[in-house]
């Protein structure tokens, strides 16, 4: 696949053009900085389609979803000692609480305690498209993306964690991350998932499910003859093993995808 971040998509019955981009969800606007073509394209559309909507979901509903309420649960069952003892000195938050979090969702407060950039590409754009006054459209609620993390078993959520944060240098691997990011280079990006050994649980919940209920909403958005600007985190966009990605399931669905050459600014 073309090494691309930005995908133009064409369908018979719309005459507008609509596009596909690959966010990160976590970006230092200090590395680099988002091009003004993209504004641009998104003044363009009808339609802009983050991920989710965030700003739909209370801070109580969250802390629902990604902790578990059963007295019997405790987090510290799912590490070793060691592993345990490093997740609670990243995070500092009252162990009583801690213990209550679904694995993969301590990787949140991990990062947020290792001196992360707060930015957000996602963030970035969803709130541009919201000063321009596009109509907003989720591609996912964010109950059916939590969903997607429930359906793997928590031993399995804390083996993704040790290999994605515990094991790894964080800030070291978080830069090497980024640089693949604004090169554009998909092969490594899909290279970094291939090192944490997903398993097949999480492949079929976390990206083959979500690339295809993700397509099946653009290319119903598209079928209305609307013009739209779709934001997914990068990994969604090309193929990996056994895993098509949107641009291929789109071009399935009979879209003309093709990539757009840019760069990112500095």
């Amino acid at each position: 696949m073309t090494n691309s971040l930005l995908w133009k998509i064409e369908k018979n019955n719309c005459r507008s053009q609509s596009f596909l981009f690959g966010t990160i969800h976590v970006y230092d606007s200090n590395v680099f900085r988002i091009p003004d073509m993209l504004y641009r394209l998104i003044d363009s559309v009808d339609i802009y389609l983050p991920e989710t909507d965030n700003r739909r979901i209370s801070y109580a509903n969250m802390l629902n979803h990604i902790t578990v309420d059963d007295p019997d649960y405790s987090l510290r069952d799912y590490f070793s000692a060691e592993n345990y003892s490093k997740i609670f000195n990243f995070t500092e938050i009252d162990a009583n609480i801690l213990n209550r979090y679904k694995p993969f969702f301590v990787s949140s407060l991990i990062l947020s305690n290792k001196d992360m950039p707060a930015d957000s590409i996602d963030y970035e754009l969803l709130d541009y498209a919201l000063s321009a006054s596009k109509t907003i459209c989720e591609l996912e609620r964010f109950e059916e993306q939590i969903n997607a993390i429930n359906n793997i078993p928590y031993k399995e959520q804390a083996e993704i964690i040790e290999k994605a944060m515990l094991s790894l240098d964080t800030k070291n691997d978080f830069n090497r991350l980024m640089n693949n990011y604004k090169e554009q280079n998909l092969q490594a990006l899909k290279d970094n998932l291939k090192e944490i050994n997903p398993t097949e649980v999480f492949i079929d919940s976390v990206q083959k499910n979500r690339n295809i209920n993700m397509s099946n909403k653009i290319n119903s958005l598209l079928c209305m003859g609307h013009s739209l600007f779709a934001a997914v985190g990068a990994m969604h966009i090309p193929d990996t093993e056994n895993v098509k990605g949107i641009v291929s399931i789109l071009g399935d669905m009979g879209c003309k995808v093709e990539p757009i050459e840019f760069s990112f600014t500095y």
